[in-house]
């Protein structure tokens, strides 16, 4: 018990973020069901530990996700343990950057979505399985290509946006908080979506790249040493103003792309951010269209 009992808090320490100056309220995570399992809590403890100083291997990962699908099988009712798989799926697809491993990548998003979708048919408004189908609906599109995935637009969109509503916070990672990502998966859906009148008639989206910059803006004054949201900051800007290099918001994005340059990746999907920046610094002005995943066609009214 005494195992469980520790795990217990380390786990909420890091997953709650403390009330802040925007008086939001901490979400805790309920971890009593895997407390049932003390070596498999043992487990899941010693690799949470790991992940807080160092980046975990694949491997390490797919522990920690068969860990969650064991106790899954075994309490069905755990909503907080189907995002959890779910973050942990998305983690470990985003460790994937070769385009010849992107068919192993969306069978893990896809299990992934499958484990937050249950979670959704069992309370259909609980904010971090919404928020995890967002994110892996949105990193299973760049796979597929972002017109054949149009559909999941507004699924993707209001996931992001009901975070941004909420009362709730929370650190996923010491650079990466949930509203953060929330506003970090805005401004990539406002880039990628086109803004087209007949998308928007079909589907009710549409893009809009100056909002997808305020929304980049807005994610990185929560998670400023994120390398990933300074990459895509500076990937929005570029998109607008790659014709410009005096203009102020160009150097801007220079600038970004440095900062994310100096910044130690603390998981593989960061290490990949932070390698991608020097491609943007290569192509400036082919970065509309841009996904980790491959770039997608552009469309124009």
């Amino acid at each position: 018990m005494h195992i469980v009992s520790n795990f217990c808090r380390v786990l909420v320490a890091v997953f709650i973020l403390p009330i802040s100056a925007q008086a939001l309220d901490s979400y805790e995570v309920n971890t009593k069901p895997l407390f049932k399992y003390p070596s498999l809590a043992k487990e899941f403890q010693r690799l949470h530990d790991k992940f807080q100083k160092v980046p975990l291997t694949i491997k390490e990962h797919e522990q920690r996700i068969d860990i969650l699908e064991t106790v899954l099988e075994k309490e069905g009712k755990w909503l907080d343990g189907y995002w959890l798989h779910g973050s942990e799926s998305f983690i470990l697809a985003s460790s994937y950057s070769s385009e010849d491993d992107f068919p192993i990548a969306r069978n893990i998003l896809a299990n992934g979505l499958q484990k937050v979708e249950t979670c959704l048919e069992i309370k259909g408004d609980h904010l971090l399985c919404r928020f995890f189908q967002g994110s892996l609906l949105a990193k299973i599109s760049s796979i597929d290509g972002i017109f054949a995935s149009l559909r999941h637009g507004k699924t993707i969109h209001d996931a992001f946006f009901a975070v941004t509503r909420s009362s709730y916070n929370m650190q996923f990672r010491p650079n990466v908080s949930l509203i953060g990502a929330a506003y970090y998966g805005l401004g990539l859906f406002y880039r990628l979506v086109p803004d087209v009148f007949l998308v928007d008639w079909f589907w009710g989206i549409r893009g809009n790249l100056s909002k997808s910059i305020a929304l980049h803006k807005k994610a990185i004054s929560y998670d400023d040493n994120n390398p990933c949201s300074l990459l895509m900051l500076s990937v929005a800007l570029f998109c607008k103003y790659h014709s410009d290099n005096d203009h102020p918001e160009y150097k801007a994005a220079v600038k970004h792309l440095k900062t994310a340059q100096g910044i130690t990746p603390i998981d593989k999907p960061q290490e990949v951010c932070v390698k991608e920046t020097y491609k943007i610094e290569k192509q400036t002005d082919r970065t509309c269209g841009y996904t980790q995943a491959k770039y997608q066609e552009e469309v124009k009214e």
